[in-house]
């Protein structure tokens, strides 16, 4: 996985935590690198992978994915009423379903936070983040990790056309 990890107040330290923390992440949950794959390259394509240019870092949307599996980790955990975490076996569809999820997600009232107990909090009035296109929150610094992230509609539609497009070849396919 390529992934370039960038801070303000970057350092040597800044950096090796970030690709620890994702190693880790990924042995956790390595349905997140097969995921990010895919959508590293869907962003690509569609030129959205440069917080430079309003995109998504690839930290950002690697923090993305890994939420909604957390996500769904815990949708399934709460289903199943079961302590310890089902895994994930259908790639195909917890894909599509991560692109519809953010194809309809609202950026502008939820932040994400891979750290909390439940990935998506709303933004409350008096948060410090009221009013931003898109938190991200970097687990390490507890920062807005997606600060340049600006064209949020964009991002969304990047989501929505992954997810068409899927559903095209899947009906050609069936």
């Amino acid at each position: 996985i390529d992934i370039t990890f960038h801070s303000v107040s970057s350092t040597t330290t800044t950096t090796t935590n970030s690709i620890d923390y994702a190693n880790e992440k990924i042995s956790t949950y390595p349905e997140v690198a097969l995921i990010l794959r895919v959508l590293k390259r869907l962003f690509y394509f569609k030129n959205m992978n440069s917080a430079f240019n309003g995109g998504l870092s690839s930290f950002n949307l690697f923090l993305i994915v890994l939420s909604y599996v957390q996500y769904r980790k815990l949708q399934l955990k709460l289903m199943c009423y079961s302590k310890q975490s089902t895994p994930i076996s259908n790639l195909g569809a917890l894909l599509m379903e991560c692109l519809q999820f953010f194809a309809c997600f609202d950026f502008r009232n939820f932040k994400i936070d891979v750290n909390s107990q439940y990935p998506y909090l709303p933004i409350a009035m008096n948060d410090v983040y009221k009013g931003k296109s898109l938190v991200i929150i970097d687990p390490l610094s507890g920062m807005n990790a997606s600060k340049s992230a600006y064209q949020i509609d964009e991002i969304q539609r990047t989501f929505y056309e992954g997810m068409n497009y899927l559903k095209q070849m899947q009906e050609l396919y069936v």
